[in-house]
């Protein structure tokens, strides 16, 4: 779960160089292959974000940037999966991908027998889903907290649950390291880095944003 993009997609790639076959699941569905958008740069993606934001307003100018940018998030989703799909492809990985959303049970029931039925076993279970929210507890409203629990406990459940009658051989949990130290320690163990080891998580920064969330 959670296995389209993040540090979880890189784990899954690691495992199919080694001739498993993955079946990653998010809840992004694909993009329309003939998007003129999706084989935009940086740059020129930018671009077509701020023209689209600024038909948008034409339109409806009761738009606010955030209801804009909370619909326009699907789009930048679905680039980033077309990207990760694209690189699956170039490197002939044995990695399928399937739609479901692992807080909801019928979805992730779907996905399991659809998986039983196209290659005859499931030997491995690994929940990677995670929402990330990078705030202090007092910050944390009751619908982060929610939201944040579903995917992660409710989606193992779901897990479990539909994978009860599979003879698995292990069963994989993924968390965050910032969530079992905290930011807070986080950040006195940064500062206690060397320079050069500072030089060297600021250049690596974009890697650490591109793959994703940290985990422990």
């Amino acid at each position: 779960s959670g296995g389209s993009r993040g540090v979880v997609f890189e784990c899954a790639c690691a495992m199919a160089r080694l001739g498993v076959h993955v079946v990653i699941t998010g809840r992004t569905p694909p993009p329309d292959p003939n998007a003129p958008w999706l084989l935009q740069d940086d740059a020129a993606f930018a671009e077509f974000r701020a023209a689209e934001l600024r038909r948008r307003r034409s339109a409806d100018p009761g738009l606010t940037p955030a209801r804009f940018a909370a619909e326009f998030d699907l789009l930048i989703r679905q680039r980033q999966l077309h990207r990760r799909l694209r690189d699956i492809e170039t490197q002939k990985l044995p990695i399928t991908y399937a739609v479901c959303d692992v807080t909801d049970a019928r979805s992730v029931r779907q996905v399991v027998g659809s998986t039983l039925m196209q290659r005859g076993r499931l030997d491995g279970v690994v929940h990677g889903a995670m929402l990330e929210w990078s705030k202090r507890l007092p910050g944390k409203t009751p619908e982060i907290i929610d939201q944040t629990m579903a995917v992660k406990v409710q989606g193992l459940l779901n897990l479990l649950d539909a994978t009860t009658h599979c003879p698995l051989t292990a069963f994989v949990c993924f968390g965050s390291g910032a969530g079992r130290f905290g930011n807070r320690l986080l950040d006195v163990n940064r500062r206690r880095r060397s320079v050069d080891d500072q030089r060297e998580i600021a250049q690596r920064g974009g890697e650490q944003a591109e793959i994703g969330i940290p985990t422990a």
